[in-house]
């Protein structure tokens, strides 16, 4: 919880910081807070949308949430910003997987493997 009184006193003094809202989002959703964390992730992302690492975030908090779809669609937005970065390729997989597409998820595992044949969560995945 201190993070996140820490973020919110930078964001006190500049709430025009995404990357406070950023590192905000991620706190909470550490704690579990995965509602107000996509809330933090979509105030970033109203001061930065072409950041692929708050896209991810925001999937990955919204993945812990359920909602399958938009994680998918927050995944494929930070592919689409950044394509050579493979945690957005795994977290992908890893919701496909979760959906029971295992044929696209193996996809996605595959070219995370293709971007970083040392990243062992997308092994994981693929295994």
């Amino acid at each position: 919880m201190a993070a996140v009184r820490a973020y919110d006193a930078a964001i006190s003094l500049d709430p025009t910081d995404a990357f406070a809202w950023h590192n905000r989002g991620i706190a909470l959703d550490s704690l579990g807070n995965h509602t107000a964390a996509v809330e933090a992730f979509d105030r970033a992302i109203a001061l930065y949308a072409e950041n692929a690492n708050i896209w991810n975030a925001r999937g990955t908090a919204l993945k812990s949430l359920g909602n399958f779809t938009a994680a998918i669609e927050a995944y494929e937005r930070a592919i689409d910003l950044n394509p050579n970065d493979a945690y957005p390729w795994n977290n992908k997989g890893n919701v496909l997987a979760e959906m029971g597409n295992f044929t696209a998820a193996l996809e996605a595992y595959d070219r995370a493997i293709e971007l970083d044949p040392a990243y062992a969560s997308a092994w994981n995945g693929r295994g």
